[in-house]
């Protein structure tokens, strides 16, 4: 789920014609993926991650001439330590890029740097 505040009213290429700002709801799907973690049986292992899919809106977003559709970039890094046998701490730094790719003359694009954390359970059995 997605839900993108933008200028209400844009010129051609995205720039706001107003500072008033409107929500536009989405839905995105990454389907194809990669993470890759070294060091994965140490208690502090690395991670590098991108994501690739689609976003789409229920009206054209970030400028009237642009499109519905959106192609989505997702790249982060980050540090995964563990906090017991089942448990691990994740934090991350990350950016998500999406624009249309040209699909139509118009091509305004969104990057949107985040930190980013969470916490990772290990199902089965215990580790040693």
């Amino acid at each position: 789920m997605a839900l993108l505040l933008e200028p209400a009213k844009t010129d051609y290429y995205g720039d706001p014609l107003t500072n008033a700002r409107q929500l536009v709801p989405g839905v995105a799907l990454s389907p194809v993926g990669l993470r890759m973690m070294w060091r994965s049986k140490k208690s502090i292992k690395p991670y590098f991650i991108i994501k690739g899919g689609i976003i789409v809106f229920d009206q054209k977003v970030l400028a009237s001439s642009a499109s519905y559709q959106n192609f989505l970039l997702q790249m982060g890094i980050g540090m995964q330590a563990r906090l017991t046998q089942r448990f691990d701490v994740r934090v991350g730094y990350g950016d998500i890029h999406f624009s249309n790719a040209f699909m139509v003359p118009s091509n305004p694009g969104l990057d949107v740097m985040s930190y980013n954390g969470g916490i990772v359970y290990h199902l089965g059995q215990n580790r040693q």
